[in-house]
């Protein structure tokens, strides 16, 4: 296969047989290296699925685990070409539990860090520094900012509702004592410091804002840990970022519902995206067949992208861009 995706970028896919005594591997590393050293590439990766090790993965998973038990299956099953050194989850899991009996069958260590706003993550970052990449089967957790100031008026009100919708809220409501924001996205800093001033500058008066955001691993981590993150996403990206995805399509009437399996970034739900799949949906669903009918998507949708990957026909470009053989 072989595509001219921009004037910059040459991309091809090509598949030979080779005599291992003729041309060992070692030397064909060494090879490709050379040749990718003509070109000015930045890296050179070279697989052989009947010589090369399988790629050592920890998979990363909180309470829903439609996905992490669909992931164990198909491993155990030989569908995903992968060694799982471990499981580790922000949610305890009994040990009669159908995931602990099955990962003990296997050997498979299972951990359990209880971490709110990346309080572990340097403990995390220790399992998973002999992996070489991570998978993310519905995995998330919450962060928490709070900036206070004071008060004129008596009235409490919280609200959930994304950043982006703040300000105009804002307009068509009362001035109220303390508003507590449950962010669909990570926000920066700055951006927390804007908001509280044109909360303050909104109300002529001083309150408190306190701001939850979703948010899978920070940027810190995802630097420290260097290689590659993959997410499932249970929605159909870019559309119904950030938590309740099935909630918000369903809110939209939408008729086609969707999983998406992307790489990992700083900024939540926005990396390049791997693989994507879709289910039809009517009036005749409720939000429960939507929620049911997007976790069979969602369990296919991540099996396809990691097997994808671990067949290096998965090749990033650009900052947001993928090309999949």
């Amino acid at each position: 296969v072989t595509n001219n995706i921009t004037n910059d970028l040459y991309v091809n896919d090509s598949e030979f047989i080779f005599d291992p005594i003729k041309w060992p591997r070692e030397q064909m590393d060494e090879d490709f290296f050379k040749l990718s050293k003509m070109f000015n590439a930045m890296r050179s990766v070279i697989r052989v699925p009947d010589i090369d090790p399988k790629y050592k993965v920890a998979v990363l998973a909180s309470k829903p685990e439609h996905c992490l038990v669909d992931f164990l299956y198909g491993w155990q099953e030989g569908k995903l070409p992968v060694e799982i050194t471990c499981v580790i989850s922000n949610h305890d899991r009994g040990p009669n539990s159908h995931v602990i009996r099955l990962l003990e069958r296997h050997g498979i260590p299972y951990h359990y860090l209880c971490a709110k706003e990346n309080e572990r993550e340097e403990e995390l970052l220790e399992l998973v520094q002999n992996t070489d990449f991570l998978v993310l089967a519905r995995y998330m957790q919450k962060n928490l900012l709070v900036a206070t100031f004071d008060v004129i008026h008596p009235d409490d009100l919280y609200i959930a509702a994304p950043i982006q919708s703040l300000s105009g809220w804002l307009h068509s409501n009362p001035s109220p004592q303390s508003v507590m924001c449950v962010f669909v996205q990570p926000v920066p800093l700055q951006k927390e410091a804007y908001l509280g001033y044109k909360l303050l500058e909104s109300l002529s008066s001083k309150g408190s804002l306190t701001s939850y955001f979703n948010m899978i691993l920070s940027g810190k981590f995802l630097r420290s840990y260097g290689k590659d993150v993959i997410n499932i996403h249970h929605g159909l990206l870019p559309s119904f970022k950030g938590g309740k995805p099935a909630k918000q399509a369903f809110d939209a009437g939408v008729k086609l519902i969707g999983a998406t399996s992307h790489f990992v970034t700083e900024e939540l739900d926005a990396g390049p995206i791997i693989e994507q799949m879709v289910e039809r949906v009517s009036h005749r669903d409720n939000l429960r067949t939507f929620v049911q009918k997007s976790e069979d998507v969602e369990k296919q949708c991540l099996a396809k992208a990691i097997k994808s990957y671990c067949e290096l026909r998965v090749l990033p470009y650009e900052m947001n861009k993928t090309v999949v053989f």
